[in-house]
């Protein structure tokens, strides 16, 4: 959130980043909570083994990926200046993709995760975020958030291209 503040105010101003902020609430929360849970999952699994590198930086870019697909909108802000405007319009039109991108590959990246954790056995079973969580068959979830992701990101890329059009 600290981040999203201080990129606005500083390619706009501070009443742009607040009046942005509370247009697009839900997604700036869903991304940065999203993203949150991601970062507590990685150091989470970084403390339990230090075996996981390889796996660890596959989700580490996911959550990179959705850090830049929630602010790749952000790009309009300052595009026209860069005589850009092609690219501000194009990003503008696509910014509900976007930000539905983000949302996803955070769902995503924290499935995957948590399967990783699970298949290692990175958890104990008296933690209690874990005893439910773990009883779960994650390539399943895995698959099945792959699949709904995917449609929804269909429906989303379809709203974009035809809103106004």
């Amino acid at each position: 959130l600290v981040f999203y503040f201080l990129s606005l105010s500083l390619l706009n101003s501070v009443a742009h980043a607040t009046n942005s902020f509370f247009e697009l609430s839900p997604w700036v929360i869903a991304i940065a909570v999203g993203f949150g849970l991601q970062v507590s999952l990685f150091f989470y699994m970084r403390h339990a083994s230090k075996a996981l590198i390889g796996e660890m930086a596959a989700t580490g870019g996911v959550s990179a990926g959705s850090m830049v697909a929630c602010c790749a909108h952000h790009i309009t802000d300052v595009a026209p200046l860069l005589g850009l405007s092609a690219a501000a319009l194009f990003l503008s039109r696509f910014q509900g993709f976007f930000l539905t991108l983000a949302v996803v590959s955070n769902a995503v990246g924290i499935v995957f995760m948590l399967g990783k954790i699970k298949q290692h056995g990175l958890f104990s079973r008296e933690q209690r975020f874990f005893a439910g969580l773990m009883k779960l068959d994650f390539r399943l979830v895995f698959q099945a958030s792959l699949f709904a992701g995917a449609a929804i990101l269909a429906v989303a890329l379809s709203n974009s291209l035809y809103v106004g059009g």
